[in-house]
């Protein structure tokens, strides 16, 4: 169960700095998923 909250903790914390990522970047971010 702690490496399942964990695991959650490091998808949601990595979705929140891709939005970030994202927003403050578009150029660079659709580069990246080319």
């Amino acid at each position: 169960i702690a490496y399942q909250t964990s695991d959650k903790e490091i998808i949601h914390n990595f979705n929140k700095a891709l939005g970030w990522f994202k927003k403050a970047n578009p150029e660079a971010y659709m580069v990246l998923l080319d």
